[in-house]
């Protein structure tokens, strides 16, 4: 699952769960999960030789670089991602993750993340049938980038998954969209308004 919620409705409107779709204005940080629930590991021929999350982020979209990665033992805290419940804790910059963020187009960034061979090493097998989670923040741009209106700026992340014993690679897709909208307003006076000071408008 990929979800999403407007950082600043946590605290201002008691709102911290995360849904499939947010609402922001420019400026605006929000708050990104990719949930994924662990297949049970029990020897070396079920052992994960790769688990990589590709992301895909409109332009409207500014990630900012502080991904981490949390496991939890229980879907409710993995989905609602309650750090202070976390049974192991990978902070940005941590050695058993690595990260790759570049522009791909000019539609979208794309950012790459995967456990590092010492990553692997701890979750097998000791992490099985645990919840990992991925978790940033993007900022929505105070420019022209962000798609204003019902289409909304959507992200797509991709899952490719793979066991010792498998000789091929499986994948799992999901996204979510931050809606974004703008006013335009003009202010206009009738006939009667010409002796009207418009500086002061």
């Amino acid at each position: 699952d990929k979800k999403v919620r407007q950082h600043d409705d946590v605290e201002l409107y008691d709102e911290p769960e995360y849904k499939d779709s947010a609402t922001g204005s420019e400026g605006d940080v929000m708050d990104y999960i990719f949930v994924s629930h662990l297949p049970k590991i029990t020897s070396e021929a079920t052992y994960l030789t790769q688990y990589t999350f590709v992301d895909q982020l409109d332009k409207g979209l500014s990630y900012n670089r502080d991904a981490a990665i949390y496991f939890y033992d229980n879907r409710d805290d993995a989905m609602a991602n309650n750090t202070e419940n976390a049974i192991v804790t990978w902070k940005h910059g941590a050695t058993q993750f690595s990260e790759n963020y570049a522009s791909q187009s000019a539609e979208y960034n794309q950012l790459t993340i995967a456990p590092t061979l010492g990553g692997l090493n701890e979750i097998n097998p000791e992490l099985s049938d645990c919840y990992l989670v991925v978790a940033y923040t993007a900022t929505v741009n105070s420019d022209a980038t962000p798609v204003l209106g019902d289409y909304g700026n959507t992200n797509n992340v991709e899952l490719t998954w793979e066991r010792t014993s498998m000789d091929y690679s499986d994948t799992l897709e999901d996204r979510a969209r931050v809606y974004t909208y703008a006013l335009d307003l003009t202010k206009q006076f009738t006939e009667s308004d010409q002796e009207f000071d418009f500086t002061k408008v």
